[in-house]
Formats: C-alpha cells, sequence, structure tokens
C-alpha cells in the first residue's frame, strides 16, 4: 500500500476573455453556489506488511463564482475528523459515528478564502481574511493549486478521440509543467494530469541538521520525489461542462536510511463528489479578501527563537511546577536504566530506550528563567540517584540547541557552577547541535569570545570554537553577509595579536569554523608565508591553514590552485605542507587540476610526497564510493604510470571503505601518515571516520595528532610486550628525543568543525616523560558520562497538497565510564595493589520516521524505525603486581549487584505508527477505541515462535555461561540459528571471507552492524547476547596469577632477544574458598639467534575434584639453515592422575620442511644494462630514479626478503587416538573448505601413497602475485584434493614464507616501524630536507655511517666517494672488515663480474661457508646487480649497487647513524 498525498478540494474558473465570460469547467457561470462532498486523507505507513497511521477530514465545500471579478469564493462547512492507527487497509470503513468535532484550533479552516484564475481558467493567486492562519492557508492552496484546467482545451463535446498535451500551472510547488491526458468513457470525459516532478522549481523544505553530508557521490533526486496524480470526471449541461467528480493521489517515498526493504511514506487523497446547487447563503466581497498570496507554499517566515519551528498548532507554555517532576522523573528512567537495568532482559519495551529524545523534546520550550527554576529543583538533593540525574542534563543541554538552552549553558559555565571538566564537555557539542541560529543568539552570547578573562584556558578555547561553528550555522545561507564580517574581524584580531602559539591554533581553528565570508582570504597569506601576524608563525600553523582551504574554498577550485600548487612544487619547504597541498588538489576530484599534480609528481625526488601521491591515488582504485566515478576512470588510467614506490617510507595516504550496495549503507576510514624524512618514522596522522549513507558520505569524526620531539609510546610498549614482561607497566610510557624541539598537537572535529585542540610544549610535557603505565593506572579516577547526538535530522516539506510532512532521524549516544582505583596502602616496596571498580555502559537508541501533524485533532501522526542497542562491560577486580617476582596476580570476586557480573549486549528493532495526542483530549480513542497511539508492525500471518535460543552452554570449567538468542522475531524464514559448528561453518557467514586489513574489517563490520543487527526490515527483531558467572556450576572467586622468569644466554655481537623464558599462569575457581577447579599452565620458550620461538613447551592441566586431571601438552622446534627450514609441532591430549602428558594420550604432530621451489631453483636472470630486467617477485619491481642509470636497480627490503625466501612447504601430519570432538570440529571444517575454495581431485592411483594416520600437506607459494595467495595439495589415504590461488592473509606476519637470511624478530619490529634506515647516495642534493645537516661523502675516504659504538664498536658501516656517482661500501665485524668496490668501465660492460671484494683470511672461511654463528654472523648474496647483506644477530641488513648503500636495523639503545642519510 503507498503512502497518500493530500489533494483537497475543488475550485470554481471564472475567467473574463475579450470581455466576454467564459464557461468555467467547473460550476458554470451563474450566481448559484456549488456544493461538493469533500474529503481528505492523509496517511503514513510502511510498506509491506501495510500498516499506517491515518486522519480523514470530511466537509462539504462551497463554490461560488464572483460576478464582479475573475475569481471565485471558496469556504469550507462542517469539517469533521477521523484518526486510525493500526492495519491497512482498514477493516470497517468508518461511519459519521467514527468522525468527530475538529479541535478548537482548527477553526481557520472554515475562513473563506479568494482564487484568481487568468483567462485560460488556470490559478494566479489565492486570497485570505486578515485572521487565516498559515497552515490553513497551505491547505486551502492545496485546494486550488490541484483543480484547475486550461478552458480553451477542455472538450465540450461528450465523445472526443484521446488527446496528450502539456501546461504550465501554478502549484504548491511553483510553476510545474503538467501533462493532461483526455479521453471519453461512456457519455462522460475523464481527463487525468500528472506533474512533472522534475520541474517543481520551488520544492520548499526547512531542515534542521546537526551533520552535514560532506560528500555527495551520486544525487539520487528519485528518492526525495513527490509522485502526485489528479484525475477528473465531465458532465456536460446545458450551461456548458461541469466536474461532477475529482480525486487527486499524491504519495511521497520516504527512506532516510536504507533505500531497500523499509519503505515508508506518506500519501494524500482529496475527493470531491458535485451533491447540489443552491443559492447563496452568505455574502462575500473581494475585499474581505485582503491578503494576498502566491500559490506555492510558504514556510514559516519567523525563525523561532526559543525552539526550531515546528508544523503544531499548540504554543507551549512552561509550568515549571507541573513540567519539571515529568522531566525528573524521565532523568531518573535514564539514570535506572544506565546503573541497573540488566543486560540480560530481553527489551522489546522502547520507553527507556527514546527516554533522551523525550527529555530533549520536553526542555526545548524552556526559557533561561525555566532552565535556572528546573537547575534549582534537581541540585536540592545530592543522593547518588540525583548526582547522576543531575549529570545527565548537563550532557543533555548541548543537544536542546534552543537559543534559551545556549544562554544558560552560557551563563553556567561563566559563573562557574559546573567543574571544568563538565564545562568542557558541554560546549563540545554546543555549537554543532543549536537548532535554531540567528543573529539575535549570537548578539546574546558573544561573550563566548571573552571567556579568556573569565575561566580557565581549556574552557575558554573550547567556547571559543563552539562559538565559530555557531556564526557558521547561523549564516549558512547568507554566506556573504555583512554581519558574518563582524565576527570575522574579532577573530582574525586575536589571532593576529596572539601572544602564544596555543593561543595563535585555537583561534585560527575558530576562524575556520566560520569558514564563510573574507575567511579565505584571510587565510591565503598565512599559506603563502607572508607575515601577517604579530607573532611569527611556521609549518605547524600552515599545515592547518591548507587543510582548512578545502572546505573554504571547496566551489572556487581555480583560485584554491593557484594557492596550492605553489606549495607542492616548493622544493625548500617542508613535506608536511607540500603533502597536505596535494591532498587538497586530489581531493577537488577536478581531472583538470589533478592532471597538473600528476605531471609534476612523475619528476618528483622527494619520497615521501611521492609515497603519499601513489598510496592516494592506489586507495582511491581500490575504493567502492568511487567505483564507477569518471574521477575513478580517471585514476585507473593515472595509477599504471606510478607502479614503483618504496613501501618502507612511512609517510602514507589509506582510504578503507565499504558500502552494502543494496541498502546505500556504509563506511569510510581514511587519513594519512607523515614521517619525518631525517628517522623516516611519523610523527603525525590524521584519520576520518565518515558513515555513508543514502549515497552521502557525513564526516562525523576526525582526529589529528601530531607529536614533534617525542618517541611515539606505543614503539616504545610493543618490543617489551613482545618479551612478556609485567615489569613494563612500571616503565615510562615515553621520552624525548634529544635535540628535536617538542611539538605535540591534539585536534579533534566533529562534523567537520574544530571541536577541541590541545597543544603541548618542551615545558607542558615534561611531566609525561615520568608517568608509567603505573601512575596512570593508579592515578586516574573519573566518572564520565556523555550524550552523544551522533545525528539529530529534521526535515520539514509538504506534499503536493499542501500537507506539511517531517522526516527525522534521531540517534543520541549514551555513555558511561566509571573508573575508581583505590590502592591499598601497603610495607612491601615491591608489591602494589590496585582495587580496580571501573564500568562502562553505552546505549544508542533512535529512531527515523516520517510524521504528520494533525491540525483537527492536534495530533502528531506517523511512522518510526526504532533502533535500540546496548552494551556492558564491567571491570571488578583486583591486581597485585610484584616487581621482585616479576609476578601480577588478578582477583575476580562476585558482585551483589548482577549488573557489574554480566559482558554483553543487546540490540531491538521494531517498526511502530503513532498517534501522539499534544492536548488532554485523545482525538484518536473518540474515533477508534481499539486503536493504540502506538502500535507495532507485526508481520501477517504472525508467526507461533518468537523466541529462539542460537547458543547457550554451562561451562563447568571455567564456571561461566554463555548465552546468544534471538526474540521477538517477526520472519522465522530468514532466522538462521546453529546447533553444531557445521551450521555455523556451512553458513554465509563465511562465503565472503576476505583477506582484509584491521580498517577494512572495521568498515565492513559497522556496515554489516547495521544492516544484521539492527536490520531494516519493517519487522520486530531482537538479539541479546551475554557471558555471566554460571548458576549450574557457581563460583564466586577467581585468582589468576602470572609469573615470568627470564634467563639471558651469553652472547658475543647479538641485539636480537637471545634468551630462555619460562611462564607460569595458574587459574584458581573457588566457591566459598573451595577450590572447583584448578588450571595450571607452564610455557617454556627460547629465542635464538633472531628466530622468534625457535623452542616452544606449553602444559596445560585442568584439576576438578573428583576427575581426573586433564593434561594438554605442545611441543614446537624450529630450525633455519642456509637453504631450507624445519620445524615440529606435537600436541598431546589426555586424562590421568598425573600431571604430564602420556604417549597414550591423543597425538597429533606437524612436521614440515621448507625448500626453494622449483621455480626458485630453476629462476635465471640475464641483465640487460640498457633496459628493465625481467622481474619474477612483485616486490622486486624496481623504483626508477631519474638520477640512477638504466642498469642500476635499487632493492627494497621488501624485495631482498621475499629473495630469500624458501616457497615450497610439506606438512606431515600424523595422528593417534584422535578424540571424537576433534573429529567433529574438522569435519565440517574441512567441508567448508572444499566448499568454498576453488579445489579439484587428483588422479585414484595416488591415495595409496598415505597411511591412515597420515595426510601430507603440500603448500607452495608463487614467484609473482598481485594479492597474496597460495597453491596448496591435501593428500590422504582417501582422497587428494589441490587448492589452486588460495588467498591468505598478508597482514600476520606468522603466514608469511619463511626466509632463511632475515629473522622474524627483524620484520616484526619493522612491521612496528621499530626500525632505523639511512641510505647514502651522493647524487641527491640532501640539505633541502633535514633540520640540521650532517656530513656528505668525501672523494676517497672511508666515512662511518653506522655502528653500535662511535669508536669502540663491533660491527660498522663505512661508506667511500667514489667518481662517477659509484660508491664503495666497507662491513667490520669484531675488528674484520669485507670491502667491495664496483668495477665500471667498457670491459666490464659485458661480463656479469660487478664487484671486486677485499676481505682477510679470518673472514674467508664465512664467505666461502655461509655464516659462522658465533664469532661472525653475516649471509651475503645477489639479487640480479646488487649485493644484500645481512648479520641477523644484530639485526642488521644493508644493501649495495656500486651507486648507493642502504643501511637498516632493528632501534636498539646501542645502534647510532652517522653522517647524511635520505630515506
Amino acid at each position: 500500500m503507498k503512502w497518500l498525498v493530500l489533494a483537497c478540494a475543488l475550485v470554481a474558473a471564472t475567467s473574463w476573455a475579450h470581455g466576454s465570460v467564459v464557461k468555467s469547467v467547473f460550476v458554470g457561470t451563474g450566481t448559484e453556489e456549488y456544493v461538493y462532498q469533500y474529503e481528505l486523507d492523509v496517511t503514513t505507513g510502511v510498506v509491506e506488511p501495510e500498516y499506517g497511521s491515518m486522519y480523514r477530514v470530511k466537509a462539504l465545500l462551497h463554490v461560488r463564482p464572483d460576478p464582479a471579478g475573475n475569481g471565485t469564493f471558496v469556504y469550507f462547512s462542517d469539517p469533521k475528523v477521523f484518526l486510525y492507527t493500526g492495519h491497512l487497509p482498514l477493516p470497517v470503513e468508518p461511519t459519521s459515528a467514527n468522525y468527530t468535532q475538529y479541535a478548537k484550533q482548527a477553526e481557520p479552516i472554515v475562513q473563506p478564502f479568494y482564487v484568481t484564475y487568468d483567462k485560460y481558467g488556470l490559478v494566479q493567486e489565492v486570497f485570505t481574511t486578515k485572521t487565516d492562519v498559515l497552515w490553513s492557508v497551505n491547505l486551502k492552496k492545496g485546494v486550488a493549486s490541484m483543480l484547475q484546467l486550461p478552458v480553451d482545451k477542455i472538450p465540450t463535446k461528450k465523445f472526443v478521440k484521446p488527446v496528450v498535451f502539456t501546461e504550465t500551472e501554478h502549484t504548491v510547488y511553483g510553476k510545474v509543467n503538467v501533462t493532461y491526458a483526455v479521453h471519453s468513457v461512456h457519455e462522460k470525459v475523464q481527463v487525468v494530469k500528472t506533474p512533472d516532478y522534475e520541474s517543481f522549481a520551488q520544492l520548499p523544505y526547512d531542515v534542521y541538521a546537526n551533520v552535514e553530508p560532506s560528500h555527495v557521490y551520486h544525487n539520487w533526486t528519485s528518492w526525495t520525489t513527490v509522485l502526485p496524480v489528479v484525475e477528473y470526471e465531465l458532465m456536460f449541461v446545458k450551461d456548458g461542462v461541469l466536474v461532477s467528480k475529482a480525486h487527486s493521489e499524491s504519495t511521497k517515498y520516504v527512506q532516510p536510511f536504507t533505500v531497500e526493504e523499509q519503505k515508508q511514506y506518506v500519501t494524500t487523497k482529496q475527493t470531491l463528489v458535485y451533491v447540489q446547487t443552491v443559492a447563496p447563503s452568505k455574502t462575500f466581497e473581494f475585499a474581505n479578501f485582503p491578503t494576498y498570496h502566491y500559490v506555492h507554499y510558504e514556510t514559516s517566515e519567523h525563525v523561532f527563537e526559543e525552539h526550531y519551528p515546528t508544523i503544531s498548532t499548540v504554543t507551549p507554555v512552561v509550568d515549571i511546577s507541573t513540567v519539571g517532576p515529568k522531566v525528573q522523573v524521565m532523568l531518573y528512567e535514564a539514570v535506572q536504566y544506565l546503573q541497573e537495568n540488566p543486560i540480560t532482559h530481553q527489551e522489546t519495551d522502547t520507553k527507556h530506550g527514546l527516554v533522551i529524545t523525550r527529555i530533549i523534546e520536553a526542555l526545548k520550550p524552556f526559557t533561561v528563567e525555566n532552565y535556572a527554576q528546573f537547575w534549582t529543583v534537581l541540585t536540592k538533593s545530592t543522593t547518588p540517584k540525583d548526582l547522576m540525574a543531575v549529570d545527565i542534563f548537563y550532557k543533555v543541554l548541548p543537544s536542546v540547541g534552543t537559543k534559551y538552552s545556549v544562554q544558560f549553558v552560557m551563563d553556567m559555565v561563566k559563573n562557574h557552577k559546573v567543574k571544568e571538566s563538565v564545562a568542557v564537555g558541554m560546549l563540545f557539542s554546543l555549537g554543532v547541535n543549536v537548532r535554531a541560529p540567528s543573529v539575535e543568539l549570537l548578539h546574546s552570547v558573544e561573550e563566548f569570545v571573552n571567556f579568556p578573562s573569565y575561566v580557565k584556558p581549556e574552557v575558554a578555547h573550547a567556547a571559543i570554537l563552539t562559538f565559530g561553528t555557531m556564526v557558521y550555522k547561523t549564516f549558512l545561507h547568507e554566506k556573504h553577509s555583512t554581519e558574518i564580517e563582524k565576527y570575522i574581524k574579532v577573530y582574525y584580531k586575536h589571532l593576529k595579536e596572539a601572544k602564544t602559539f596555543e593561543e595563535q591554533l585555537v583561534w585560527l581553528h575558530g576562524l575556520k569554523n566560520i569558514q564563510f565570508g573574507t575567511v579565505g582570504e584571510l587565510l591565503v597569506p598565512l599559506v603563502k608565508g607572508e607575515q601577517v601576524l604579530d607573532l611569527a608563525y611556521d609549518r605547524h600553523l600552515q599545515v592547518h591553514v591548507i587543510y582548512a582551504l578545502m572546505e573554504i574554498m571547496e566551489h572556487a577550485h581555480d583560485t584554491l590552485f593557484e594557492v596550492v600548487f605553489p606549495v607542492v612544487v616548493d622544493e625548500t619547504l617542508p613535506v608536511e605542507l607540500r603533502v597536505a597541498a596535494v591532498k587538497v588538489i586530489f581531493t577537488m576530484e577536478d581531472v583538470h587540476y589533478c592532471t597538473k599534480l600528476v605531471t609534476f609528481m612523475k619528476a618528483e625526488k622527494n619520497v615521501h610526497l611521492y609515497s603519499y601521491f601513489v598510496t592516494m591515488i592506489r586507495s582511491y582504485v581500490n575504493s567502492d564510493v568511487y567505483f564507477g566515478t569518471d574521477y575513478y576512470h580517471y585514476l585507473q588510467h593515472v595509477v599504471s604510470e606510478f607502479v614503483h614506490y618504496d613501501p618502507s617510507v612511512e609517510t602514507k595516504s589509506f582510504f578503507y571503505d565499504y558500502v552494502d550496495v543494496e541498502q546505500k549503507v556504509g563506511s569510510i576510514i581514511r587519513g594519512n601518515m607523515i614521517a619525518d624524512v631525517k628517522y623516516n618514522k611519523v610523527n603525525q596522522f590524521y584519520v576520518s571516520f565518515a558513515p555513508y549513507v543514502m549515497d552521502r558520505a557525513y564526516d562525523l569524526y576526525s582526529v589529528h595528532v601530531k607529536f614533534e620531539g617525542v618517541h611515539n609510546p606505543l614503539s616504545l610498549m610493543f618490543p617489551k610486550l613482545f618479551n612478556v614482561d609485567p615489569k613494563t607497566v612500571n616503565e615510562p610510557i615515553t621520552k624525548n628525543y634529544e635535540n628535536v624541539p617538542v611539538h605535540v598537537e591534539f585536534t579533534f572535529m566533529a562534523n567537520g568543525k574544530v571541536v577541541y585542540t590541545k597543544y603541548f610544549n618542551e615545558e607542558t610535557i615534561k611531566q609525561f616523560y615520568t608517568y608509567t603505565y603505573l601512575t596512570i593506572l593508579k592515578t586516574l579516577q573519573y566518572q564520565f558520562t556523555t550524550v552523544l547526538n551522533v545525528a539529530d535530522v529534521e526535515l520539514y516539506t509538504p506534499t503536493f497538497d499542501g500537507v506539511p510532512v517531517k522526516v527525522d532521524l534521531k540517534m543520541p549516544l549514551l555513555s558511561q565510564f566509571k573508573y575508581n582505583v583505590v590502592v591499598p596502602s601497603s610495607t612491601n616496596q615491591n608489591e602494589v595493589t590496585l582495587t580496580v571498580s571501573s564500568f562502562f555502559r553505552m546505549w544508542m537508541h533512535g529512531y527515523y520516521g516520517v510524521s504528520v501533524y494533525n491540525p483537527f485533532a492536534m495530533t502528531w501522526q506517523g511512522t518510526r524505525r526504532v533502533q535500540a542497542f546496548d552494551f556492558n562491560v564491567p571491570l571488578v577486580f583486583d591486581v597485585i603486581f610484584n616487581f621482585q617476582q616479576n609476578s601480577f596476580k588478578l582477583v575476580w570476586s562476585k558482585n551483589a549487584n548482577e549488573v557489574f557480573n554480566v559482558v554483553g549486549f543487546k540490540s531491538h528493532v521494531k517498526t511502530q505508527v503513532f498517534a501522539r495526542p499534544e492536548t488532554e483530549v485523545d482525538y484518536l480513542k473518540v474515533s477508534c477505541p481499539v486503536c493504540y497511539h502506538y502500535e507495532t508492525v507485526t508481520s501477517v500471518p504472525v508467526p507461533k515462535k518468537k523466541d529462539v535460543v542460537l547458543y547457550e552452554a554451562h561451562s563447568k570449567y571455567t564456571g561461566l555461561h554463555f548465552y546468544l538468542s534471538i526474540f521477538d522475531v517477526e520472519v522465522p524464514p530468514t532466522v538462521r540459528y546453529y546447533k553444531s559448528l557445521t551450521d555455523v561453518f556451512t553458513s554465509e557467514l563465511f562465503h565472503e571471507l576476505e583477506g582484509v586489513t584491521v580498517f577494512d574489517f572495521v568498515t565492513k563490520y559497522f556496515t554489516w552492524f547495521y544492516t544484521t543487527v539492527l536490520p531494516p526490515k519493517p519487522t520486530s527483531y531482537g538479539v541479546v547476547g551475554y557471558v555471566n558467572p554460571c548458576k549450574v556450576y557457581p563460583f564466586d572467586k577467581v585468582e589468576f596469577t602470572f609469573k615470568v622468569d627470564s634467563e639471558l644466554m651469553p652472547h658475543k655481537l647479538w641485539t636480537t632477544p637471545d634468551y630462555r623464558q619460562y611462564v607460569k599462569f595458574t587459574a584458581i575457581f573457588k566457591k566459598t574458598d573451595v577450590v572447583v577447579n584448578h588450571w595450571d599452565v607452564n610455557v617454556y620458550y627460547t629465542h635464538e639467534y633472531g628466530t622468534y620461538f625457535k623452542t616452544v613447551n606449553i602444559q596445560v592441566t585442568r584439576q576438578t575434584p573428583d576427575e581426573k586431571n586433564m593434561n594438554v601438552c605442545f611441543d614446537w622446534v624450529k630450525d633455519v639453515v642456509p637453504e631450507s627450514v624445519h620445524g615440529k609441532l606435537t600436541y598431546f591430549h589426555g586424562y590421568s592422575h598425573d600431571h604430564k602428558c602420556v604417549k597414550d594420550d591423543m597425538v597429533v604432530s606437524v612436521e614440515w620442511t621448507g625448500v626453494k621451489s622449483a621455480v626458485q631453483k630453476n629462476m635465471t636472470y640475464v641483465p640487460s644494462y640498457h633496459g628493465v630486467p625481467s622481474y619474477y617477485y612483485q616486490q622486486c619491481a624496481p623504483r626508477v630514479l631519474p638520477h640512477f642509470e638504466d642498469y642500476s636497480v635499487p632493492v627494497t627490503y621488501e624485495c631482498a626478503d621475499v629473495y630469500s625466501t624458501v616457497r615450497k612447504y610439506q606438512y606431515t601430519v600424523d595422528h593417534q587416538h584422535v578424540y571424537p570432538v576433534y573429529v567433529e570440529f574438522v569435519k565440517p571444517f574441512w567441508f567448508w573448505v572444499k566448499h568454498v575454495v576453488p579445489s579439484y581431485y587428483h588422479e585414484v592411483e595416488q591415495f595409496h601413497f598415505v597411511p591412515e594416520n597420515r595426510f601430507v600437506v603440500d603448500v607452495e607459494y608463487p614467484m609473482y602475485y598481485t594479492y597474496p595467495v597460495v597453491d596448496v595439495v591435501v593428500k590422504s589415504a582417501y582422497e587428494t584434493v589441490a587448492f589452486d590461488h588460495v588467498p591468505y592473509y598478508d597482514w600476520i606476519w606468522m603466514f608469511q614464507p619463511d626466509s632463511t637470511v632475515f629473522t622474524k624478530y627483524f620484520e616484526v619490529m619493522k612491521s612496528f616501524g621499530y626500525v632505523d634506515s639511512c641510505v647514502v647516495n651522493p647524487v641527491y642534493e640532501y640539505a633541502p630536507y633535514h633540520y640540521t645537516v650532517g656530513k656528505t661523502p668525501v672523494y676517497n675516504e672511508w666515512t662511518l655511517y653506522a655502528s653500535d659504538h662511535p669508536v669502540t664498536y663491533t660491527w660498522a658501516v663505512y661508506v667511500q666517494k667514489l667518481e662517477k656517482n659509484h660508491v664503495a661500501f666497507k662491513l667490520v665485524l669484531n675488528g674484520h672488515s669485507v670491502v667491495v668496490q664496483p668495477l665500471f668501465g667498457k670491459q666490464y660492460e659485458d661480463t656479469t663480474t660487478k664487484y671486486s671484494f677485499t676481505i682477510d683470511s679470518e673472514l674467508m672461511y664465512a664467505m666461502e661457508h655461509g655464516s659462522t654463528v658465533d664469532v661472525y654472523p653475516f649471509k651475503y648474496f645477489y639479487v640480479y646487480d646488487t649485493l644484500v647483506f645481512a648479520v641477523p644477530n644484530v639485526s642488521l641488513y644493508v644493501v649495495y649497487d656500486g651507486y648507493q648503500v642502504k643501511i637498516e636495523t632493528a632501534k636498539t639503545e646501542n645502534v647510532a647513524f652517522y653522517g647524511q642519510c635520505y630515506v
């Protein structure tokens, strides 16, 4: 069923043409009054299943020509109204008894109006009485505009041939092209007219939104169209033609969130049936209608300053003595739901869920005085419940967004009535949520700009930023107003006169937030580096200005390009400015300007800028949202021209997105990382998260972080975590770089506007150098409650008949994080106890829908899709650190409050149709006693089974209860529940697995969440999942103990972790201090020669009273030798009274060997010195730089690594006494693998080669691939199955092919960016890329570039500059050296001899027989014309090709670089 649109009434058309009266097609030309039975039907609802909320108005419509003019008098009499909510179509048509008298406030509808026509019978204007009101006038315009027919083209004969023609008419939507179709039906003529929605010139709407689309990818106008149709039935009488019947129907479909499935609509119908002709009973004159109106719909010209304009006819009056307690009760509801509502409860009621929205609605009519009165009432009591209610009130206030709420917030903050942290939180979201911005509002809160003299800097900064956003919203539609310049001047004056960088930063961000007016003109000189500010400024400020111009000059591409392109081409500027300029030009998405950028980048020498540009193109080409656009096709051609770049360069762009094609819902994570050119270490990054809805992206939240002069805390923490060391928590979180100025910035943006910024310099950040993770854990203690209006959108637009419609989306997110740590006093210096009492609860309950206001019954009627999601994580435990024993103990005790024992989530979605009265009079119950104010849409027929448990388990050995169920389910066929693992593996859940990055996974999960957990189907659906203490196998206390013992192995020259480590883990489950389960885990492993986990031994024992002990053991060993890799894993599982694994247990052993594949062994290379050689590894494609000769090919680490890998592996799997539970796991998994991965079967003759208790897996990695793939052959006694080109996860280092040269330690450190590198090349001019200039290579002189000590080193790398851009290289190990020099000249051009080696006798043996592990642990090999040296135990990697030397090593305290490098 469709949603009907309002098409009311019949009008008489009387015109004057050439001095004579033209016969009217409606009512004739006499003085009689024509009476029609009028019916208006307005329905909102959902399409399938058919449900709706409806109202109908019946009245008599009187039409009388004006003998003295060119118009018609029209008025309604005896209107009555009927309301209904429920299933459609109506089960029983309403009788006259169901209709009731309209509300007193609707009386303007009976006031007469006057319609004028041109000589052809088309409507020109509408005139009304002085006392008529806007909603009534708009309805009357709908009557006038829908009932007009061109007199000159309407037939006067009974039987006509079908004819089609087009006219331009004045309608509610302005001038519209209307197509007429005329034909005869029996003795009547039928006229059908259909307005063309694409010609709606003045489709009026008012919109409030706290989010703005940052990008519109496809503008589908048909999604928001109105589809009207008007039909007429003409009769022929002696005076001419009479319209005996008219019917109009207009439908507007609404999809505020998704495209498919849950389609909502509003339909208005008007019907007129000719009743009789009567003598006029009322006297009218044209002079009685002094108010002139165009025919098109009028919105309210008066912008309410108190609250956003609405179509309600009730003016709210606030009596705090009655309204206050009601709002207080709502706040208590929110507190109760937040702190006491169990996550285990299957919530089907939405009362609590929408309480935040109800509180906001209730607060909108408040004045400043009302807020003050209510605040006084709220703060009278100081019970925990009342304090929490006050806290939620503070957090809700900014979302109200009315003039008076903004003024009240300003007064509260200015007069220090709230804490600084609360004040910042309120100001944080105040600007973006202002609902009715006006110049008057700005004038009343101008004091925000002067806050620095009243409040602390952090609060003042938040006020400055939020006021800038308010200025932006006020002048959104008057971008060049003279009034806006007043505020721009204030901000620019403060920016110009700022005394510190932090002040500059805040005022600049405030100016950026204003965006319009002359902001761009004022900021352009800053981009150019002109000194227009009193205080010197530098690149830190400039980079923000360049990024700002993307928004400020988004419609002035010519000017923008002229400003930023000089920054791109200026090689003397810092790389971050050039990267910002490239980003601005690229995001214009203009082929014309991007082509100029592409031409320049082909010759770019700065590897950071080059890397950023190439990664940006590549990420866009792999994008879902850009797929198919013109820009996408252009970039597809461009990307082929930039195939070579160095992946080790840390400056990169990224763009991850995923879009559900059917629903048009998705998400985008994008941003960039910029590294310093000296160390190639990331020191700033930008990340933006943007939901994608209906082909529009919204820049919801983004963050920009810069940390120069300090180490990335994660890079200090990661290596220690790999060593599993509890002492890590007691070491500093960061330290500063020496001789590098400290500059740390944090900028947070919401909806593209800066809402928070913070800056640290050398002095203000000093405290963090002494902070440890432990001090942070001990000192932080807070309760943080937030209410974020993730999305609050209201769109007001009329139907074709003048009925106003409201489309809204409300998504408030309420979260609470309580963090409280108590440190009991202790005399033991080596032990610290922390009692943690933390709690995280999040709820997001909102809706989207469409509604109409019924002015005849003062009732809101509509349909809405309610979405509720809750998440609950309690953290209540004790942790005891013992630094002497290097252990920590975790103790969890069952809490008396069940809420603190449950980790889980629940969601519920449903569609409702509603009729919500605004007054005490309930017209719905009068019209339809069996109807409900809120009716939930249900499928028909209603399913019998609405609750299904998907999974439930009671774990005896962990004392946990796992539960997952769906409830209130309406469409059983769409629900799949899984009784076993087989069901899961064979389901569609696993059919779309791909090798994805972490950000890819996040974007896909976010989209999956909205289309699955909160499905768009219009029926009800709930899901709840949680883990809580088990009642079947109860326990009330758990003690986890974690202890680490390390033994360093004696070594010489090593910097990789080489030691044995023993980790003991115990978990004791107790019930009233009686042990019910005892888990004992012992792990013993070694890291040797740079091989992570060379040997591992794990033993797990579970002791349960009156049962045998369960023992599980793992044994692992791995050996890497020059040409192959070997390993063996043995797994035991058994039950006995012992604490060890025995031979009769279940045993599975996996023995594997990796060697070079046949393709690797047979790979030959004949150098073609004047062309590009053929490359067999994808990672070895050359990065051609302009200064290198053709035959010099720089080799990246990635290339050298894959060149030394072994690519053919054979796994032999033996098994005995396998338990059925394992078989039940493997069988469905094997079924799924064969089902999903392309496979084929080998000949049967091969089956007998494998014994029954064994299977063999052959794995071969290809030499070259476009994405990570592997070929696999599985042989068993029963079948041999081959899988070709199986994707694997390349972002997990353990899954990569093994290198026999480079250690896993080095690979892991490199993946975390925990390496130092240096490239020596005399061709490059280094000075422009460095803050300090070191030595350049000198002819015939050895220059030290890297060592573990400046003088008394055990290893070192020297470089000497030679003629013709060549260099020589020397590696020193324990006092012995290898010198390599290039051979150049004509006599060497056609030979394979490229280098000469000078070596002492001590190293000759190592050169001939590979490494000598104890003394000279180095390896070397060729990659084409390039030499690669590696010292695994030092994690040193050196590449030498005669023209340049690249040195790379893991970051350790004693490794240093000297001289001048480029990255």
